[in-house]
């Protein structure tokens, strides 16, 4: 089946926030964006979209929307622009600031050693913690401050 011009929309606004920001929209910034009367009309829309398989959520999270095939974010610059992984940074970057889920800490911070970063800023599971490069991460996330 396939969404509407309202569902593009909507995707379409979860995807350039996620750019924007780094995280998808809360459901009240989705209601305020588009108009809505009430946040139902979000919640409505939004389990359309997971319906038709366009979006994931985990339940009674905030910010949690992932739309189909995205992956996690891995930003050289808030700002400037986003890669899929960390292997895609460009080699003149010093300093990385990554969000991704936990099992995915140690893989990432050691791509960024690789690549001769000093240091990755990590934010995974609702806490941020710094990363020297000077030695690789084990698979639990060890040695960050």
């Amino acid at each position: 089946m396939k969404p509407t011009a309202r569902q593009k929309q909507i995707c379409r606004f979860i995807a350039s926030h996620q750019r924007r920001f780094g995280a998808s929209p809360t459901c009240s910034e989705i209601q305020k964006h588009f108009g809505f009367r009430s946040p139902r009309a979000v919640t409505d829309h939004l389990r359309a979209l997971e319906r038709k398989k366009l979006i994931s959520r985990r339940p009674g999270k905030s910010r949690s929307i992932r739309l189909a095939g995205s992956p996690g974010v891995v930003r050289s610059n808030p700002s400037l622009r986003a890669f899929k992984s960390a292997s895609e940074i460009p080699e003149n970057v010093k300093l990385a600031l990554i969000m991704v889920p936990p099992r995915l800490i140690a893989r990432e911070v050691n791509a960024c050693t690789a690549r001769g970063m000093k240091g990755v800023l990590v934010v995974s599971g609702g806490h941020i913690r710094f990363y020297d490069t000077d030695r690789p991460v084990s698979k639990g996330g060890s040695h960050g401050r």
